[in-house]
């Protein structure tokens, strides 16, 4: 009864020093984002906090409480709310950390353009994909994709999706095999995770690092982002191992190959000089034709006389 009385003290001593800080946070002009209340997201943490253990220990009695603090003001400097799954409490070597989800970068995408819509389209073995660059913006585009039934249980090759800034100017951020390959390989697990859920995965990854741009470059950010790693793995939501004597075929990234003119040239037809062969004189034949021994052939019985 005690150690709960004590645990539960821990808990709100943690969320009264993080809405403290907050608070002073902004009397000092921070700002949060619309409709965010940090109240109500640090009650909910401080719940999450509560059944989360460390090989059967309260994360309050492992983890230090300075992190703990920190974390919490990080999630709510960015308006994330962890019982959304829009951030996740990752404890590490004693300290606790935080992650962004997929789910926060849409979050905070969204509030960086009113235009962002979290599209994704994949690219499969056998579909016809062309895309370029404009001449005139230099923002990529799609020229054609098309695709087929049979082709969705094919390989996954290259992934995409439109990435729209407040302004309304649409680029396109296209993600090869190869590359999400090699993100992955910055994490230490989750090879299992990726290979039966791979659709998923990939998703995450572009997701992430489209949109990396359009939140840190956002100007009316209400916290600037740190720690913001994509590779990393997240809590339930791991990036796999690439073994390289798994024969799994890395892609080459795509390009897109302009056609170029093809001139003809006459050229004049040569003249062939036929070349001198000299026959040779036969040889006269013997006058006498020498005769085999009797048993030259004794022992083959495939010739033929």
């Amino acid at each position: 009864m005690a150690e709960t009385n004590a645990i539960a003290k821990r808990e709100q001593m943690v969320e009264e020093v993080a809405l403290a800080k907050i608070k002073e946070y902004q009397e000092a002009g921070m700002v949060l984002p619309p409709n965010f209340n940090p109240t109500n997201s640090l009650k909910k943490a401080r719940f999450m906090l509560n059944d989360m253990k460390i090989n059967g220990k309260p994360v309050l009695e492992v983890c230090d409480k300075t992190s703990i603090v920190q974390c919490l003001l990080d999630s709510v400097a960015k308006g994330l709310d962890f019982s959304e799954g829009q951030i996740y409490f990752i404890p590490r070597n004693g300290v606790m950390t935080t992650m962004e989800s997929v789910y926060g970068r849409i979050v905070r995408a969204k509030r960086a353009s009113k235009n962002y819509k979290p599209i994704v389209q994949y690219v499969h073995e056998g579909d016809e994909f062309l895309f370029g660059a404009d001449v005139e913006t230099g923002a990529t585009k799609i020229f054609k994709h098309t695709t087929s039934l049979e082709n969705l249980d094919k390989p996954i090759i290259a992934a995409y999706t439109y990435v729209t800034d407040n302004d309304g100017n649409t680029d396109v951020f296209i993600l090869t095999k190869r590359e999400w390959l090699t993100s992955w390989k910055k994490s230490s697990n989750g090879g299992s995770v990726a290979k039966e859920f791979e659709r998923d995965m990939i998703y995450r990854t572009i997701i992430k690092k489209s949109t990396k741009a359009l939140v840190n470059a956002n100007t009316n950010a209400y916290f600037a982002p740190q720690n913001d790693d994509d590779d990393a793995p997240l809590a339930g939501d791991r990036a796999p191992e690439v073994d390289e004597q798994s024969g799994v075929e890395e892609q080459q990234p795509m390009e897109f190959v302009e056609a170029t003119e093809v001139k003809t040239v006459e050229v004049a037809p040569a003249v062939v000089t036929p070349a001198v062969v000299e026959t040779p004189k036969p040889k006269p034949e013997p006058k006498t034709k020498p005769q085999p021994k009797a048993d030259e052939f004794a022992n083959d019985d495939n010739l033929e006389f």
